[in-house]
């Protein structure tokens, strides 16, 4: 094996497992001999029964990346050789061997990030006009090796012999690994094209020409009117070096050659010398770098100034006296090749089961694969459980939310619209203590209907219960008329003694403010209750009428409910069966008979006025107390 393998880049190392117990404890060594492959950071274990130098030879082979070197004819030579675009150079082998031998895969493997190798077999029938091109014969028992850049009419530099060496093969693509103009497409590559030297006389100067973009036809013509710079001019590799960037894609460190003193963006081309691994100094050369039109005499002559600008300064900094006057700190530069992140997960993915399948055996495998199907049962499992409850909890919701009601955070079933009763426990809550912004909404209803209104103000209200500023309410008329009756009095220009019947307000919706100290009033009789007619705020006096305020009428029979309680012995007498059913204060000769399940029918319209900012606000000082019922008070006594 070693003499096989040692002479191909592959080195044989022995380890005695008593002695490195830890070592063969993390490798995973569990018989005696064991053979392990260790390629960049992974491990590969032989695991077949006969163990022998060919099997292991071809065992390697099988182990190296996938395609590390293509499949070359006449069908796909133009395209390997044309792709130079990638910042490789293409190293084309001509082999007499049907399988690729094992020294050209670890070449290529070497130096995957600086070349594309590609094999032409000398026999195969697909390549006789790839062999004529080149000049190989077929028939001659001798291996070839042809190394392009962009050039590929003609190789760069060739290698042929029967057995090619390793080091000759290698040495050919070390000094031969970077194009005519490379691209600054990674920090390996400008560390290696431009590395860091404090001394001036070890310095290496790097010509770097900026390009927009890398498709870009007049770019394109500039990179190569500046290969045709470099070949003319044959500066020593060790003393300059010439490359270009794309701005798009090294946005950072084209910037970091921007100053103050560039204010000419047109310049192009900057000589950088690289004194640190951060520092750098640089001059922009004075004029830009053109294209080379053909036929064109004019940009042929700007041309050739240009050249001439660049050769002169370049051999005044190599040989004169003369200093990059710029300095600039330049980040690490972006790794245009690196794979995307879904790539590294797919070859992450095939690696582990590589892994899995060359470490795990039979015996391993039955209670591996078991335990990983319960783990994905017991997932799945849960997944199910946890989608079905949620589908349960979505049907309740959506019953328990068309009967209006919701599960709150201790889980019992309750409205999602609460409809609180105004009492003295909760006065000060719905009322007094509101905050800034807050009101609450209050149905003045009776015993006898709160069970036909209250369900109808429920609907009414129902779109607004996401509201938080809002809090909905009822009062029995039979607790609340003396506070209500406060309330209206407050309201009034001189307090006065009002005598309401309940009867006359039932289906009165106030809505209260409890901060800023007013409440709107809603009746089916108030003007703005109307639904024939449109109330605004400068109806302040027919929204007054309504109880009497403001009225001379107030002073001859109080109020309008206390009007209307005059009228109620008509529908007494009336003999409509129906009479029982209408609401007092609304029987009278200027209105039609409104029956009580109707009071409620213009309420929609009022809270669309409401929360318009269009209803009439009236105005009190102070908030009356509300009056404690004598069964509340006694209680509140035993307490």
């Amino acid at each position: 094996m070693t003499e096989e393998l040692e002479p191909v880049g592959f080195g044989i190392a022995t380890v005695h497992s008593e002695h490195e117990k830890e070592l063969a404890r993390k490798i995973s060594v569990k018989e005696l001999p064991h053979l392990v492959l260790l390629l960049e950071d992974k491990i590969f274990h032989y695991k077949d029964a006969q163990f022998s130098a060919i099997k292991t030879i071809e065992w390697v082979r099988r182990k190296m990346p996938y395609k590390m070197i293509q499949n070359v004819d006449d069908s796909n030579i133009d395209s390997f050789l044309s792709g130079w675009m990638d910042n490789k150079v293409r190293v084309l082998i001509f082999g007499k061997l049907e399988i690729i031998r094992l020294r050209y895969l670890t070449t290529a493997y070497k130096y995957r990030e600086r070349a594309l190798f590609g094999y032409v077999q000398l026999k195969d029938s697909k390549a006789r006009k790839t062999l004529q091109r080149f000049g190989i014969s077929g028939n001659k028992d001798i291996d070839t090796i042809l190394l392009f850049n962009e050039d590929h009419s003609s190789p760069l530099a060739s290698l042929s012999m029967k057995d090619i060496p390793l080091k000759a093969m290698q040495g050919l693509v070390e000094e031969n690994q970077f194009l005519q103009l490379p691209r600054l497409s990674s920090q390996p590559i400008f560390d290696t094209l431009c590395p860091p030297a404090a001394s001036k006389p070890r310095r290496r100067l790097c010509v770097v020409l900026v390009n927009q973009d890398s498709t870009n036809k007049e770019d394109d013509e500039r990179r190569q009117a500046m290969r045709n710079f470099v070949l003319d001019y044959k500066y020593s590799k060790e003393k300059v070096s010439f490359v270009y960037v794309l701005k798009e894609k090294q946005a950072e460190f084209v910037n970091s050659l921007v100053t103050g003193s560039i204010k000419d963006e047109k310049k192009n081309v900057a000589i950088v010398w690289r004194t640190e691994e951060s520092n750098i100094r640089y001059e922009w050369l004075d004029v830009e770098w053109p294209s080379s039109f053909e036929n064109d005499p004019q940009q042929e002559e700007r041309l050739n100034e240009t050249r001439q600008v660049l050769r002169k300064t370049l051999q005044n900094l190599l040989v004169g006296n003369e200093l990059l006057n710029h300095e600039a700190i330049v980040k690490e530069l972006f790794d245009e090749h690196a794979t995307s992140v879904f790539v590294r997960i797919a070859n992450r993915m095939l690696e582990i089961i590589e892994i899995l399948r060359e470490s795990v055996t039979k015996d391993e495998l039955l209670p591996a694969l078991s335990l990983v199907v319960t783990v994905g049962f017991i997932l799945v499992g849960g997944y199910v459980m946890n989608y079905l409850v949620k589908m349960e909890e979505e049907s309740v919701r959506k019953t328990l939310g068309a009967k209006g009601m919701k599960v709150d955070k201790k889980g019992k079933v309750v409205p999602e619209l609460k409809i609180h009763e105004l009492r003295a426990e909760t006065y000060n809550g719905m009322i007094r203590l509101l905050k800034p912004g807050c009101r609450t909404i209050v149905i003045i209803v009776d015993r006898e209907s709160k069970e036909k209104l209250v369900p109808k103000f429920y609907k009414l209200a129902w779109p607004y219960r996401r509201n938080k500023t809002l809090m909905f309410g009822f009062l029995y008329i039979e607790k609340g008329l003396p506070w209500f009756k406060k309330i209206l009095n407050l309201t009034l220009p001189e307090p006065r003694d009002i005598n309401i019947n309940p009867k006359n307000c039932i289906g009165t919706v106030p809505s209260l403010n409890g901060h800023r100290r007013y409440f709107c009033m809603y009746h089916a009789k108030h003007p703005e209750g109307s639904r024939r007619k449109v109330y605004t705020a400068n109806n302040g006096a027919a929204a007054g009428a309504f109880m009497g305020f403001d009225s001379e009428e107030l002073e001859d029979s109080g109020s309008e409910c206390e009007r209307d309680v005059e009228r109620q012995p008509v529908n007494a007498v009336s003999g409509d069966p129906d009479a029982a059913r209408r609401n007092p204060l609304l029987d009278s000769p200027d209105h039609l008979p409104i029956f009580e399940d109707q009071l409620l029918d213009g309420l929609q319209m009022w809270l669309d006025r409401l929360f318009e900012g269009s209803t009439y606000r009236y105005h009190i000082n102070y908030w009356p107390e509300f009056p404690i019922s004598p069964a509340n008070f006694s209680s509140r006594n035993r307490e």
